[in-house]
């Protein structure tokens, strides 16, 4: 299985667990197989196999992933987002992610708000990891990559360069915790539900993409505003 069908998977299993119990937790143990030990000092490498580079690949929300360093980086920032997720205690793993970690602190996306080529779809994936990134407590990285997306801002109701639903996906999911990520979606609202009118793309990421565009609607800032206090 492609490694990006295998995390949309793990995803959808997310959202039901949330619809279930009215959460997201997830405590199931998960060791990606394009994770594995290097034969030259024992850590973790990414090692994806030459037909998955070159398929073509989506995000979640069906927006392409067109070059193999793209594939790369999502891929990377994905699977740490899962593995934090599911709370691995696997120290190999976790001693991957924190160098990941430490890695994107250095890329031009992070230091500079570089949106141009890889780094569109870049810049969001590692917003949706820092959003249960334990090491920015203070949600200070992530408030600058607010700030930032801020300021790509157009008018009609989308934003400059970064994929539009990839990027509501992540407001929605951290819109009960980040007012900034309130302030986002309300911009986007108005054009929502010209996007669900006009919306041609095929199964599965129609439901998908309908399932975020509904979600931005029914948005209530006054409730999720309470409820981030």
């Amino acid at each position: 299985m492609h490694p990006f069908l295998a995390l949309d998977n793990i995803h959808e299993e997310e959202l039901a667990r949330e619809t279930k119990s009215g959460t997201r937790e997830m405590l199931f143990r998960w060791s990606p197989p394009w994770l594995q030990p290097s034969q030259e000092n024992h850590q973790m490498v990414l090692k994806i196999e030459p037909t998955d580079l070159a398929k073509s690949a989506r995000l979640y929300t069906g927006e392409p992933i067109r070059t193999q360093l793209a594939i790369r980086r999502i891929l990377e920032l994905e699977t740490a987002r899962v593995l934090l997720k599911t709370r691995t205690q696997d120290p190999m793993l976790l001693a991957w992610v924190k160098q990941l970690h430490a890695r994107c602190l250095r890329q031009c996306y992070a230091t500079r708000g570089c949106v141009v080529g890889e780094c569109s779809l870049a810049a969001i994936a590692f917003m949706r990891y820092l959003a249960v990134c334990p090491w920015d407590p203070f949600g200070q990285i992530l408030a600058r990559q607010f700030q930032r997306l801020r300021h790509l801002r157009d008018d009609q109701g989308r934003w400059l360069r970064v994929p539009f639903y990839y990027t509501l996906l992540v407001l929605v999911e951290c819109a009960p915790t980040y007012p900034a990520a309130r302030d986002e979606i309300l911009h986007a609202r108005g054009s929502c539900q010209q996007a669900i009118d006009r919306m041609r793309i095929a199964q599965p990421y129609r439901a998908r993409r309908e399932s975020i565009l509904r979600a931005a609607l029914q948005f209530d800032p006054d409730e999720n505003s309470n409820r981030g206090r």
